[in-house]
């Protein structure tokens, strides 16, 4: 049976701020890659790395369940709290599966190897796309190189 702390673990701090720490490095190299290679490897690294550190922050927080919050906090600030945690949990996730997305879907066809080690293979969305992509209307709106363009593409660019 699980007991009630009053503080966070030593893990879910370390959790916290590495990948906090990761993100803004993240942001950073993102707005200043420059068509530099290895920077872009970099980016794919520490975002594969950022997915993998959530799931492990998940499986921590399941198995050590956080403080509870001040008992004379009112109920809405409470549920808008677990809320927008949760939003966040969802981004650390998301985030890191659509970049994976893009680069698996990229005309570029690069490779990804995670910390110029491990080669890392992509989505099979370009597949999935080429066989199954309906073009939607809404999408033939939309430039080919608009960034809001689903990741499919086009009818035959797959």
């Amino acid at each position: 049976m699980k007991t009630e702390t009053s503080r966070y673990t030593i893990v879910a701090i370390t959790l916290h701020w590495v990948m906090a720490a990761l993100l803004l490095f993240m942001i950073w190299l993102g707005w200043n890659m420059d068509d530099n290679e290895v920077r872009f490897q970099l980016h794919k690294s520490i975002g594969i790395l950022r997915l993998f550190l959530t799931l492990v922050r998940v499986i921590w927080r399941v198995m050590n369940p956080p403080p509870p919050l001040p008992e004379e906090m009112p109920a809405y600030e409470k549920l808008a709290s677990h809320l927008v945690h949760m939003a966040f949990y969802g981004l650390m996730i998301i985030l890191p599966l659509a970049g994976w997305l893009l680069v698996s879907t990229s005309k570029f066809k690069v490779p990804t190897v995670l910390f110029e080690t491990v080669s890392w293979p992509h989505l099979p969305a370009r597949r999935y796309c080429a066989r199954h992509h309906r073009e939607h209307p809404f999408q033939r709106r939309l430039g080919s190189d608009h960034p809001a363009r689903p990741a499919c593409g086009r009818r035959g660019e797959a």
